[in-house]
């Protein structure tokens, strides 16, 4: 979809897909969303709703839906590398394997 300035804009929703390496990187990533929602754009994160996620898995699927995202931004470290690539052994979801599949089918090269 083609975004031009005027009136009819419609403001760019962007979920943020990450690991949770280390508290300082979580950090980082709850800064870059907060100047992208500054900057006009619908960044979702995770870090924006910890008080009422009831099952993360759901919303990280819902948010990877094209009408409720246009574009999915991931942050990625050697962690989040190894789980997209299910090198590490994880004992809870995380969005980069939801959305392995799609990234896979479309020939990005990591």
């Amino acid at each position: 979809m083609a975004y031009t300035a005027g009136e009819n804009q419609r403001t760019l929703r962007v979920f943020i897909s990450y690991s949770h390496d280390t508290r300082e990187h979580c950090n980082h990533v709850l800064s870059l969303a907060q100047q992208l929602r500054r900057d006009g754009i619908d960044a979702e994160l995770d870090q924006f709703h910890q008080d009422e996620l009831l099952h993360w898995p759901r919303w990280c699927e819902e948010r990877l839906r094209p009408e409720n995202s246009d574009f999915v931004l991931c942050i990625c470290t050697p962690e989040y590398k190894h789980r997209v690539e299910a090198t590490r052994d994880s004992k809870s979801p995380h969005s980069a394997l939801m959305i392995r599949s799609p990234v896979m089918q479309s020939s990005i090269d990591f």
